[in-house]
């Protein structure tokens, strides 16, 4: 009978993680059929890529939206929530803080949750306990370059 609880718990484990393996697959298949995904990034003219053409700060953070796997977790049209919320419209949600209160957030979401800031703690009450990954390797101006990109994605 001992031996049963461990077993349960390694077999529920497991079963999480092949679910959040799936989930994170599932949504890299999709965002491989994307065309802003999948186009490149030319000055000639794509019709799905025009709208980051005169944007270079926007490219830049196209570039490390698919560098860091952003759309593992957030929808790329950016509009739709999934495992994590759409992101259109983020910066005007954090509009009432610094805006290095929501690089702080993408840096080290938990961090910022445990220095008890309101909106890291509204937050965790909608979408705990699903935690944000740590990007701590970005600096300001990379997670600058990421919210440009996800607004002009979102008015795209």
């Amino acid at each position: 009978m001992r031996t049963y609880i461990p077993l349960r718990l390694l077999y529920l484990g497991t079963t999480g993680i092949l679910f959040t393996l799936c989930i994170i697959c599932l949504n890299a298949l999709g965002e491989t059929n994307h065309p802003v995904q999948d186009a490149p990034l030319t000055d000639g003219g794509s019709m799905y890529t025009d709208f980051l053409a005169g944007d270079s700060l926007a490219r830049r953070g196209w570039t490390l939206w698919r560098e860091n796997a952003c759309g593992a977790c957030h929808d790329s049209n950016m509009q739709r929530d999934m495992t994590a919320p759409a992101l259109a419209g983020v910066t005007t949600r954090w509009s009432a803080y610094p805006r290095e209160d929501l690089y702080r957030w993408v840096q080290n979401s938990q961090r910022l949750l445990g220095s008890g800031h309101p909106r890291a703690t509204e937050l965790w009450a909608e979408w705990g306990p699903s935690v944000m990954s740590n990007y701590a390797n970005l600096s300001d101006e990379d997670v600058a370059a990421i919210l440009a990109f996800v607004e002009t994605r979102a008015r795209g």
